[in-house]
Parts: structure tokens; C-alpha cells; sequence
């Protein structure tokens, strides 16, 4: 499960009991590895109303194993779930519907006791000038920041998958995007001011689940362009 704050300050606790911490500032990410128990709070300073958001990136097919006693106290509290936290929207019972959530029910991956260590190399600042890399066998997924001065063009590769969020700013595509605004396969941005853009890119199969290797934390670097891009 890989998470980017796109607008408040947010701190990660992980561990079996949740003893470790770490704080992500706007645009930073985390990918926290299958089997690692985790929370996260919003502890952006302003009034207790305003709300934080941020941006979860599953590689797969969505599965939660949740903590022990949160699925009873989310009923007691009025949630309409299955045994395993799955909610199940209102007149989900037709035949379509139950398969559905039936492929978010999986076997629960075994517990990992991830150490202080372990957290600190989850944790890809945006500003650190790397990318966040994630293999396995059936391709990679990756996460790097876009920097933007105002009036700057900068032109992406189209045979790579490519969704972009836009973390603050103002840019065109083809059509303006303001902050957290999201558009899939771009092929350029211009900056009608400075600006930070997030890019995920995969080469990832879309009906499937994965299980990564280590993560990588690379250098960015220049890519050589395609025919027609400049570099």
C-alpha cells in the first residue's frame, strides 16, 4: 500500500502495535510493504475541521487485514460490512454485486514486526531528489515528482503508463489543472506557475495482484527521449 500526502502533514505509526512513527510532509509518499500493521492521522496544524487528503496507490486488487476489534466496533458504530471490514453499499445483493466483494476477500498475509529501521527506508521524501521503484516478476511500478518553474515545458514519454496528480500549482495538458487534479497518459506539461507534479508509472498488468521486492529509492536521473521529445 503506497500513500502520498497531497495537501496536510500526516503521521504513520507501524509495528504490531503501532510504537513506531513517522511523519510525511505535503508530496512525500510511503509504500508500506504487505503484512506491516499501520495507521496514519492527519496532525497538519488549523482548526480541528479541516480535513487533510491523501492519495492511496494499490498495485493490485484492494485487500485490508484490519487491526483486532476495529470490524466489531465499526458495526457497533452502524457500519453494514462483511467479517473481514469489506462495506457493502447499499442494495449490494444481486448475484454481480456479492462476486464483486467477493474478490476483495483474501487470506490474510502474514503479520510482519517491521523495526524503526525498516520504517525510515519506506519513506521517499519528494524534495530528496529520488524516485520510488517497486519489481516484481510481472513488471514495476514507480513514483517520481515533477518540478515545475513557471513557464517551464517538460514533455513525458507516451508509450509509458502514466497517471499525474498535480500536489500544488497550475499546469496545462491540453486542459488547465489546478491542486489535485489527476489526468491519465499526458504527454506534456506546461506551468502557468511554479508547481509540483506527482507521476505514477507502471508497466504493471490491471488484473492482477503483486507482490514487490525490495524497495528501490533511485537517483533521478535523465531518461533518454523517445523520436520527437525533447530531453
Amino acid at each position: 500500500e503506497i500513500f502520498v500526502n497531497l495537501d496536510a502533514s500526516f503521521e504513520f505509526a507501524y509495528g504490531k502495535h503501532g510504537q513506531h512513527k513517522v511523519t510525511l510532509q505535503v508530496g512525500d509518499a510511503i509504500a508500506v510493504p504487505a503484512g506491516v500493521t499501520h495507521s496514519y492521522k492527519n496532525v497538519m496544524d488549523g482548526h480541528p475541521s479541516q480535513p487533510g487528503r491523501i492519495l492511496t496507490v494499490f498495485p493490485g486488487r484492494a485487500s485490508i487485514t484490519w487491526d483486532d476489534g476495529v470490524v466489531a466496533r465499526a458495526r457497533k458504530m452502524g457500519a453494514k460490512c462483511s467479517d473481514t471490514g469489506i462495506l457493502i453499499p447499499e442494495g449490494a445483493l444481486g448475484s454481480e454485486a456479492l462476486a464483486a466483494l467477493a474478490q476483495m476477500e483474501q487470506s490474510p498475509t502474514a503479520e510482519i514486526d517491521a523495526t524503526e529501521e525498516d520504517g525510515k527506508a519506506y519513506v521517499v521524501r519528494h524534495d530528496s531528489g529520488s524516485e520510488l521503484r517497486l519489481e516484481s516478476d510481472d513488471g514495476w511500478l514507480e513514483l517520481s515528482w515533477l518540478r515545475l518553474n513557471r513557464g517551464r515545458v517538460a514533455e513525458l514519454d507516451p508509450r509509458v503508463e502514466t497517471v499525474a496528480v498535480v500536489i500544488y500549482g497550475s499546469v496545462c495538458c491540453g486542459e488547465n489543472l489546478q491542486a489535485l487534479d489527476a489526468v491519465k497518459q499526458p504527454s506534456f506539461f506546461s506551468a502557468a506557475e511554479d508547481s509540483l507534479v506527482l507521476l505514477i508509472k507502471s508497466s504493471l498488468p490491471h488484473d492482477m495482484d503483486f507482490f514487490f521486492g525490495e524497495l528501490r529509492r533511485g537517483q533521478k536521473r535523465l531518461r533518454e527521449a523517445p523520436a520527437g521529445l525533447a530531453s
